[in-house]
């Protein structure tokens, strides 16, 4: 039997084109890792948050007798001239300078937008020793009420020196703590005492003093 039918079909077979593999389709753990870590184009980054402003309520707890005259000089460039004048100032090594300076004298700490709107509310008073309104924070300032004015403070949109430039006057007239004070006013807070820093305690004596 002849073999050349045989031979020309191996030459067919070899002859046919091979096929391609076909492509391999990512799977779906590989879609939902690409889709996580690839950010949609239209993504806008948030705005940076803005920190609040730390300010401090500085009260003068000691009287004019006796003081140094380098004490006295801080507590003038201070404003705090008289027993129970109060004055907000925002922390900064100048300042922390001068209250160590004022120590025995006065008692400070750190403030939050309630304490300052009480503040306002109660012992802020414009040219005249006309009590401060609502009404007068609306014209001058563009705020709806001295919440908002207390939250502007907080919030940096608003300078202190803002509220001086504009009428408020800068010292806040207290009132002896109702009930008295706790503790002596001749020793440090902390150690029986009620002068000092007091960090945010300074909440508690203020509200009874407004």
């Amino acid at each position: 039997m002849s073999t050349k039918p045989k031979r020309k079909a191996r030459k067919r077979i070899a002859k046919k084109p091979k096929r391609k593999a076909p492509r391999k389709l990512p799977s779906k753990e590989a879609a939902k890792k690409v889709s996580i870590t690839t950010p949609p184009p239209s993504a806008v980054p948030a705005p940076p948050t803005v920190p609040e402003k730390v300010l401090a309520l500085i009260v003068r707890l000691q009287g004019p007798v006796a003081v140094p005259r380098p004490v006295e000089s801080t507590l003038r460039s201070l404003g705090l001239l008289r027993r129970f004048g109060a004055v907000l100032r925002e922390k900064n090594p100048s300042l922390q300078g001068m209250l160590r300076a004022a120590k025995d004298y006065v008692t400070w700490g750190e403030v939050k937008t309630d304490d300052i709107a009480a503040l306002l509310r109660e012992c802020g008073r414009t040219q005249g020793d006309v009590r401060l309104t609502d009404k007068f924070v609306g014209e001058h300032f563009g705020e709806q009420s001295i919440d908002a004015l207390a939250s502007a403070l907080i919030r940096g949109k608003l300078e202190l020196k803002a509220l001086w430039q504009r009428g408020i006057k800068p010292v806040f007239r207290l009132h002896p703590p109702s009930g008295g004070f706790d503790h002596s006013i001749k020793r440090p807070f902390g150690s029986r005492g009620e002068l000092g820093y007091r960090g945010s305690a300074i909440s508690d004596l203020v509200m009874r003093m407004i």
